[in-house]
């Protein structure tokens, strides 16, 4: 027997112009079971990546990036 591949609400929180022409659409996603992923999906021309990141992963990468920015010109 298959099970059935678990549902998913997906919220856009925002949309981001970077560099290059790229874009980045930043959503929260929430599965039935409870689980609330931040999908990061980034468009590259024709190309996509997405990035799904749960809560300790997002804390990682903020307090790198907060880190990053304190010494970038």
């Amino acid at each position: 027997m298959i099970e059935p591949a678990p549902q998913e609400t997906v919220t856009d929180l925002a949309t981001l112009a970077l560099p290059w022409g790229k874009e980045m659409r930043v959503q929260q996603v929430v599965y039935d079971g409870g689980l609330r992923l931040l999908r990061l999906r980034i468009r590259e021309g024709r190309r996509f990546t997405v990035l799904d990141l749960d809560a300790r992963a997002v804390d990682r990468l903020r307090t790198l990036t907060e880190g990053w920015t304190n010494v970038a010109p």
